[in-house]
Formats: structure tokens, sequence, C-alpha cells
């Protein structure tokens, strides 16, 4: 008999929507606690409610790492929209985990 074992973490993805067609998007930021994912996204949101851009983009965030994206409609976990965005969670490989650490906007 063969066994192996394997680690992986489990992590939180926020997808959104970027100023493209209505269901392209990505992968905004990544965290190991959905809390502060959650916060994260919250705190971006312009508090004076968004503006249009000269070029007509209207924005729901700061400046900041989500200035170029659409806000979602939920961000409970694993509800997200027809399209994925939102936040969801995930089970990666530890070496995966690593990487992403390394690429990805991590909070």
């Amino acid at each position: 008999m063969e066994i192996r074992t394997i680690q992986q973490v489990r992590i939180y993805v926020l997808a959104l929507n970027t100023f493209g067609r209505a269901e392209e998007g990505r992968i905004a930021a990544i965290s190991d606690n959905y809390d502060k994912l959650a916060n994260f996204y919250r705190t971006q949101i312009d508090s004076d409610g968004g503006y249009r851009d000269e070029f007509g983009y209207f924005h729901h965030f700061g400046q900041g790492l989500l200035y170029n994206f659409n806000p979602c409609s939920n961000i409970s976990l694993n509800e997200t929209d027809w399209y994925g965005f939102g936040i969801h969670d995930e089970w990666v490989d530890i070496d995966r985990y690593n990487e992403l650490k390394g690429n990805a906007v991590f909070i």
C-alpha cells in the first residue's frame, strides 16, 4: 500500500470585475484570513460614494489596489455572483500558497 501526505492551506480569494466586459474579472487580492480580506475590501470603498474620472469610468474605490475594479454585490464567504465575483475559499498546496504570497496581492 502506498500513502502520501499533502500539506494544504485554506485561502480566501477576492475576485472582482474590471472595467472590461461584465463577465471579465480577475483576482484582486488573496488572504489566509477571511475577516482581514473582507475588512480590506470595506476600507477601500470610497467614502464619498465614488466619482467619474476624465475617461468616463466610475470609481467606487479610492486610489489604491482596488481603484480599477468594480465592487461586487456581496462579500459573504462563498456567496459569489453569477460570474464568480466576491470572496470564495479554496484549499491549495503549500507550494502554491507560497507562490501566491510572492506573486499576488496578499492581505
